[in-house]
């Protein structure tokens, strides 16, 4: 009884496999059975890290997805998935692909990463990567020279909407921001300490922040003239 073995590159699909010998000057030729050999397609698997995580508004995030397989090197491109919404696809290079995106809101981000397959390789998905994306903080500053002067700085730009002006805590206006700053001239009404104050309500690109406080001292407003005492 003879054997041998042979080592085959099969591709995926069902394969009708028989063994023929031909016989030699003593022995018969002969065909053996056939043997179904069916090769399926080699499994993958995804993942997907980010270059920054948590991130601001407007900062440059990188995620990287890696598909491996156990088969070789899997071939084609991927998906990038915020929830359900594509974020764009990339072609794989031995078994990375990258996106770069400026454009996530502030919020938690599902990101995750699809591979569809090809003829050789089942697709997969990866887990899901909760992305972090913060509002810019702000800071909210209060000068007095003859008037107030309120200004709302961020290293990410110039935060637009409104700010609360308050009095002992109490809001006793509301100004809107032209170019990151108001002026104003606070209606004190009692006589006394007031200590002001300024919040700044975010908007959507920027934090909220309060500002430093200042102490204002309303005086009595004189009523008409007063006369002196006559001379003794």
């Amino acid at each position: 009884e003879g054997q041998f073995g042979l080592l085959a590159a099969l591709s995926v699909g069902t394969h009708n496999i028989t063994v023929v010998y031909a016989g030699d000057a003593n022995f018969a030729g002969s065909t053996s059975p056939q043997l179904v050999q069916t090769v399926n397609k080699a499994s993958s698997t995804c993942s997907v890290t980010s270059s920054r995580n948590p991130s601001s508004v407007g900062d440059s995030v990188t995620f990287t997805a890696t598909v491996a397989s156990s088969g070789g090197t899997p071939p084609g491109s991927v998906t990038f998935l915020d929830g359900a919404s594509s974020l764009g696809s990339a072609v794989l290079v031995n078994h990375r692909a990258t996106l770069t995106t400026t454009a996530l809101a502030a919020t938690a981000h599902s990101i995750t990463v699809s591979y569809e397959g090809d003829a050789n390789f089942n697709g997969s998905t990866s887990a899901v990567l909760t992305q972090t994306v913060n509002l810019p903080a702000s800071t909210t500053s209060l000068t007095q020279i003859a008037t107030l002067t309120i200004t709302v700085a961020s290293s990410d730009g110039t935060p637009t909407g409104t700010v609360i002006l308050r009095d002992n805590g109490k809001a006793i206006a509301t100004l809107t921001l032209v170019n990151g700053a108001v002026n104003c001239s606070p209606p004190l009404g009692q006589v006394g300490l007031h200590v002001l104050t300024v919040d700044y309500n975010g908007d959507a690109n920027f934090a909220a922040s309060t500002s430093n406080s200042i102490n204002q001292y309303q005086s009595a407003r004189p009523h008409g003239d007063q006369q002196l005492p006559a001379e003794q």
